[in-house]
């Protein structure tokens, strides 16, 4: 059986990650964009590395449960 969806999920928690580290990154070098994009995603995004470990252990049992 394949788990396409919670590998797009995994996907999902991965951008969350980058836009995480990139949030950051603005906010460390001073850089200031006129419409902060990534800001917003210095709040929440480091909960995709626990989504992600998550979900990977998901995976990992439930197709080695045979």
């Amino acid at each position: 059986m394949r788990l396409a969806s919670l590998q797009a999920f995994r996907g999902v928690a991965c951008l969350l990650v980058l836009l995480f580290h990139v949030a950051e990154w603005e906010l460390h070098k001073g850089f200031v964009p006129d419409v902060p994009v990534c800001r917003p995603f210095q709040h929440f995004g480091f909960a995709g590395v626990d989504l992600f470990f998550v979900l990977s252990g998901f995976v990992i049992t439930w197709t080695s449960a045979d």
